[in-house]
């Protein structure tokens, strides 16, 4: 009756918080829905929520909550022989393990969805979404040539697609990029068609836009800090706001980084330690070590 009625909208709306930056509440709608939809039997939409409630708990930095939901789906995806949902959830792992910064896992995850995406079902956004992935944890491993080339071709098949789901956060993560690689007009331009997509509801990449600009502003001969401090001013709202604790800790490390290029060492060691004792708390082990080895600069 009223539960088979309820049952879908509450995941969709779950669901589609996690573009619009609002993981408490997706979580909040899915933690009812899905028991719903297990109710009524449906087990494709238990599979596919589970799965987003995986990333937006990863996305809170409630790594456990992840993965027991991530093993849930993907017991399910197995038990229904359903390749499409399989490689969805994998793909759900690669966004899991950014969050978290686990390189080499976001890199398998993401070839196994690829290669189940191509080879088997054809699905093209998770292809690319997968693509976007590898291309960022490539980059972050030191690949840039790759990283970069990888998330562009992602990039390009969204667009082409028409589709804007997660658009807005790989723009960011782009801008991010070719940011550190010293590109700064393009970092810009990326970040700003992050931000532009805002108005239409995706708004998961804002606060990693305003991180981009904060970064690109400190670049070249004539650093602009104090732009440079409003964007990461925004961007830790934003995080923090959003309960994006992963990227939280991530925006007071890059912050850190700009206030020791200023030569504000005691801001830069207030800011490193909000950032390593959240990579503590959270167990986010390559940011860690990153964290550990700026403070020692």
């Amino acid at each position: 009756g009223d539960e088979e009625l309820l049952a879908l909208p509450y995941n969709i709306l779950g669901r589609m918080y996690l573009v619009s930056g609002d993981a408490a509440k997706g979580i909040a709608y899915l933690e009812k829905g899905i028991p719903m939809m297990e109710r009524v039997n449906n087990k494709v939409e238990v599979c596919h929520s589970r799965g987003y409630l995986a990333m937006m708990y990863g996305f809170t930095g409630n790594f456990a909550n992840a993965a027991k939901h991530l093993r849930a789906a993907m017991s399910l995806s197995v038990e229904m022989h359903d390749m499409d949902r399989e490689a969805t959830t994998i793909g759900y792992d690669g966004f899991i393990q950014v969050f978290k910064g686990d390189w080499d896992r976001c890199i398998a995850s993401s070839d196994r969805c690829i290669a189940l995406s191509t080879a088997k079902i054809g699905n093209v956004m998770m292809e690319a979404l997968a693509t976007n992935m590898k291309g960022y944890a490539n980059f972050m491993l030191g690949d840039r040539k790759s990283g970069l080339e990888l998330i562009r071709k992602g990039i390009q098949t969204m667009e082409s697609m028409g589709s804007r789901i997660s658009l807005s956060y790989f723009y960011a993560v782009s801008a991010e990029m070719l940011c550190l690689a010293g590109n700064t007009d393009a970092a810009e331009a990326y970040a700003r068609q992050s931000l532009d997509l805002g108005p239409y509801g995706e708004k998961w990449g804002a606060s990693v836009a305003h991180r981009a600009l904060a970064m690109a502003a400190c670049q070249g001969q004539q650093p602009d800090w104090k732009k440079a401090e409003e964007h990461m001013a925004e961007s830790l709202r934003l995080a923090a706001s959003r309960g994006e604790r992963p990227n939280l800790a991530v925006v007071h490390f890059r912050f850190a980084e700009l206030l020791q290029k200023k030569g504000d060492e005691a801001a830069a060691r207030e800011k490193l330690s909000q950032a390593t004792a959240l990579f503590r708390e959270m167990g986010m082990t390559w940011w860690l070590e990153q964290a550990e080895r700026l403070a020692t600069r």
